[in-house]
């Protein structure tokens, strides 16, 4: 309660994914059901409970570097409803996310961009072709922009497809290509990978690539499912349509940087979690495209960021 004040100052549209997040919880129980049907011999459908998560981060304020001046501080909101279908052979996940990032330049005039909203969808689909065998295709399409532009300026995409292989009830390898669209850049292919591993019964890791890449471990600390700590390594790319360059010409922004985070997330409930975080950015660069080339670009010194997310099922 105490940061509701400061986040609705900071974060010019809080009431917006405060309304959504409102009308995706009211909306949640319709998902609640388990309905099993025939269909024609595709087998039994079966629909679980949707999945509704709330992510708040804090990032400290970093000095620009590399030709800026100034410094940058940084909060972000996000908001993802999910859903899981499963039909006879058919498996289908289905996301919707909404984010807003916040960007405060101290120092710099003119900021080099404003605040950014960010839409996205996803449809994963498997097909079990025996115990071992599945085939996948994953969709994502959404959104992000400059709050100053308009939100379907910077519409992006990328689709993936590929095979599961089953090694062990403890192993599974799922591998691909993925094609994905960049903002005033070469859409470009690249591989989609992804490993779980559960060595022992605490245990879970995980190494994944695709748009970001990264590897990740969790540590059940009571063997109950109630108190998982988790560490991760992650190197992300986030576009987003920027305002247009002093001439009229239309520009992107490429965010990367290496994210490092160690987490503990408790159990309130079976269907309901928090979890609490803290990051250390590193390398974070902001690189800028016009007409499908590099412009310019400025780095920002490593910095450190907490975070708090909260999950459940309805």
């Amino acid at each position: 309660m105490r940061y509701l004040l400061p986040c609705q100052v900071r974060f010019p549209r809080f009431q917006r994914c405060t309304a959504l997040a409102a009308i995706l919880l009211a909306a949640a129980p319709l998902g609640a059901q388990t309905t099993p049907a025939t269909n024609s011999g595709a087998g039994n459908l079966t629909v679980s409970p949707m999945f509704l998560d709330f992510q708040f981060e804090h990032d400290f304020s970093a000095s620009l570097k590399s030709g800026a001046s100034g410094n940058l501080t940084s909060n972000s909101i996000q908001v993802q409803l999910g859903e899981k279908i499963d039909w006879g052979i058919n498996h289908f996940t289905l996301g919707i996310s909404n984010s807003y990032m916040n960007y405060s330049f101290g120092g710099i005039n003119p900021v080099p961009f404003s605040n950014v909203a960010k839409l996205g969808f996803m449809l994963h689909h498997d097909i079990d072709l025996n115990d071992q065998w599945k085939l996948f295709a994953q969709v994502n399409a959404g959104f992000a922009a400059d709050t100053k532009r308009t939100l379907t300026s910077g519409f992006q995409w990328s689709v993936a497809a590929g095979a599961t292989y089953v090694v062990s009830p403890n192993l599974t390898v799922s591998g691909g290509p993925m094609y994905y669209s960049r903002m005033e850049d070469t859409d470009t292919v690249t591989p989609y990978a992804d490993v779980t591993w559960t060595p022992m019964a605490q245990w879970t890791f995980r190494a994944y690539a695709g748009i970001s890449n990264g590897v990740s471990a969790a540590y059940d600390i009571f063997d109950n499912k109630a108190t998982v700590a988790d560490a991760s390594v992650e190197y992300n790319s986030r576009w987003f349509r920027a305002q247009d360059t002093a001439a009229g010409l239309k520009q992107a922004v490429d965010e990367t940087d290496t994210t490092v985070k160690i987490g503990i997330r408790q159990a309130m409930s079976p269907a309901c979690f928090i979890r609490g975080y803290v990051s250390a950015i590193l390398g974070r660069e902001y690189q800028f495209h016009v007409n499908d080339h590099s412009a310019n670009s400025f780095d920002v010194d490593s910095i450190f960021g907490i975070g708090i997310e909260i999950g459940g099922k309805f």
